[in-house]
Parts: structure tokens; sequence; C-alpha cells
């Protein structure tokens, strides 16, 4: 009787595993893309937490040197904030500047909390970076988790037709509006 052809004889080296990570080549795959996919978010997250720290700690020019070597200005921390975000809510009106020169900056990005830069520099009371931020042309219209608007945060009145800025701003001393 003749051998069966090589291809019927089973393979010394094939064997059946019962663990799925070697019996099916696509978890490989899956595993080593959300390997990278981590990888890429901790260099995201690292090179927001840079942008963000210098926007509140260094001066400006430390700040453009960054901005040059990181090419997204819209860097986004764990909170989902962006450079601006942090500009806004520290008062940093240089920073802010610098970021708002850019013309790929998101002068409305919204937060994991829908707040918008402008949000924040009315709820701290940042009076120079809620005028830059409208001159800029920041929306005055979006509300954020809690159904607040920009303008229901501080005591400062805009005047405004629709979400466009058109005349200044007045600071009410002493009181909400």
């Amino acid at each position: 009787m003749e051998a069966p052809a090589a291809f019927l004889r089973p393979s010394s080296s094939s064997h059946t595993s019962r663990n799925p990570s070697i019996s099916n080549p696509n978890l490989h795959w899956t595993t080593q893309y959300n390997r990278d996919a981590q990888s890429d978010q901790t260099r995201r997250l690292a090179s927001a937490s840079a942008m963000h720290t210098a926007v509140k700690t260094a001066s400006p020019s430390q700040l453009q040197s960054l901005l040059q070597s990181n090419p997204d200005p819209d860097a986004r921390d764990a909170k989902g904030r962006t450079p601006l975000h942090t500009a806004a809510k520290f008062g940093r009106t240089a920073q802010l500047d610098l970021l708002l020169d850019r013309k790929d900056v998101d002068i409305d990005a919204v937060d994991l909390r829908k707040e918008t830069p402008l949000h924040l520099a009315a709820m701290f009371d940042r009076y120079g970076c809620v005028e830059r931020l409208m001159r800029a042309g920041a929306n005055t219209g979006v509300v954020d988790e809690r159904g607040h608007l920009p303008r229901c945060e501080c005591s400062v009145v805009f005047l405004c037709v629709g979400s466009r800025l058109v005349g200044g701003l007045i600071v009410v001393k002493g009181g909400g509006l």
C-alpha cells in the first residue's frame, strides 16, 4: 500500500492549542493595535501636559518654542481641555494671545464638561481673557453641561447681537447679573 501524501499527514509541528492567543492570529494584531493606540494616547497626553504646563508656568517665549515643535495647539489633557482652556482659566493673556494668533486653534473647543475657553475665563473672572476671546470671535451661545452660557458665569455684561460681540464689556462692580 502506498503512503499517504505529505499534505494529508499531520505535521509534527502542528498542534491545537487551548490558548486562544496562539490559535487566533487576529488576536495578535488586535493586541498590537491596542498597545500602539495606548502608546499613542500616552504620547498625546504627555504632549498635552507639556503644553498645559507651559501655558500655566512658562514665559510666552517658552510656549512659542514649544508650539513650534508641537504642531497641535489643541492638544487635550485628561479633562479634555486644550491649552487655550488653560490660558483662559489661569488668566495668562500673553499665552492666550500666542494661541489665538494661530489659525489652527479651535477657539470654541469644548472639554468633557462642555465648557469652552470662554466659559472658563468668565467663570474665573479673567476679564482680559474674556475680552480677547470675544474679540477673536468666540461663540457666546455655547451651553455647558449645567446649561450655562459663558456670560452667565461672571459679573460682565456683553453687548452682543446673536453670538457676535458688537460692543465692549462692562464690569459690574460687586455683583452678578
